[in-house]
């Protein structure tokens, strides 16, 4: 006869019992968490008056190294936050990526500001 496991509820455990025994068996059952953790840091960057708001972006990619490495190091010192961070800062709304990259400039006296992705 062959052997096949077949699934039974006694007093409300599920246990495993063989064709060739009544005798319940021990089920052995993974239970299994996914927590999701982000940190967030933002850096003030001096950008000359002499570049255009349009051109912000770019003079941003462009000069990175003015200001990588101390992002880096904040991120490594941030605290771990526990969700993914999604919509609990402006801009910061991508949830399929793992990472993002933003810039914001102060608004200006009539309420205007400028931004976007680095």
């Amino acid at each position: 006869m062959k052997n096949f496991k077949k699934l039974t509820m006694y007093d409300e455990t599920l246990e495993t019992t063989t064709s060739n025994s009544s005798t319940p068996k021990a089920r052995i059952v993974k239970v299994q968490q996914r927590s999701v953790y982000h940190k967030f840091v933002e850096l003030d960057v001096e950008v000359p008056d002499s570049v255009e708001f349009n051109d912000i972006q770019e003079w941003l990619i462009n000069n990175d190294q003015l200001w990588s490495d101390q992002i880096d190091q904040a991120m490594l010192e941030a605290p771990i936050q526990l969700g993914n961070g999604v919509d609990d800062y402006d801009g910061m709304n991508e949830l399929e990526d793992d990472s993002e990259w933003r810039f914001q400039c102060p608004a200006d006296k009539d309420g205007n500001s400028y931004g976007g992705r680095l």
